[in-house]
């Protein structure tokens, strides 16, 4: 079951009820969209404006604004999730430290981080820095008794490698299936609820109807509300896809 929504989280994230969610796992905003940060897209660089549009927001006027603003979707999210229910959160890996600290405050117990390494990152294109293949989640629980699927010492490190290709939508942030398929097989069940309110580009949806998981995204963006609903309509369940 998907059910797909085109509006603000906090308002769509209060209609949900209360401990009914498995597992929150969403890719917010990073505040990262700066006038001098440059970014590649089909072989040509741009500024953030330039190459995200008008429907992409990701920046605030002062970090403190941001910060209250993840935190705000933290706490509501913990009141939607069951007792042991669990979310991993893709964060700017500058600020982890931070929001492991503010989500212990709210009730979350940290489990760890969870790491994803890039092995084909995009060029260095100001040539004064190391080349970004490296971002990081924060995997935190509601309670002590959670589910984690542990299948081998060797396939359970925190650590997973893959590549960035063809992106499946528009979206500029698109996360890609290597990164989503472990997270959903390792902290969820068949038929479990898992939550997105950042759908973005759909990858969570994607993979969780793939998995036969369930499946509530949340999207803001017209435009990308309806790029992720196309994807998530297409996909079979139990269908392989990583």
């Amino acid at each position: 079951m998907e059910k797909l929504i085109n509006g603000d989280c906090f308002e769509e994230i209060n209609k949900i009820e209360d401990n009914s969610i498995d597992l929150v796992l969403t890719d917010p905003p990073f505040n990262i969209a700066i006038a001098s940060k440059l970014t590649k897209r089909r072989n040509k660089i741009y500024s953030p404006a330039e190459a995200w549009g008008t429907e992409f927001k990701d920046n605030w006027e002062n970090f403190e604004e941001y910060r209250k603003f993840i935190n705000d979707i933290a706490k509501m999210c913990f009141q939607k999730l069951k007792k042991f229910g669990q979310m991993v959160i893709f964060l700017d890996r500058k600020y982890t430290g931070l929001f492991i600290y503010d989500f212990e405050k709210l009730g979350y117990i940290f489990n760890n981080k969870i790491y994803f390494i890039v092995k084909n990152p995009i060029p260095c294109i100001r040539k004064r820095n190391y080349r970004s293949c490296v971002s990081e989640a924060i995997w935190v629980v509601k309670g002590n008794k959670y589910f984690f699927n542990f299948v081998s010492q060797f396939e359970d490190r925190q650590v997973f490698y893959g590549n960035i290709g063809q992106k499946e939508s528009e979206h500029p942030t698109e996360k890609a299936i290597w990164q989503i398929s472990p997270l959903i097989k390792k902290h969820s069940n068949a038929g479990d609820l898992v939550m997105d309110p950042f759908m973005g580009s759909g990858t969570v949806g994607v993979v969780s109807k793939s998995m036969d998981r369930n499946f509530t995204g949340i999207e803001l963006s017209p435009y990308f509300y309806a790029m992720a609903k196309k994807r998530i309509e297409k996909v079979k369940k139990t269908e392989k896809l990583w």
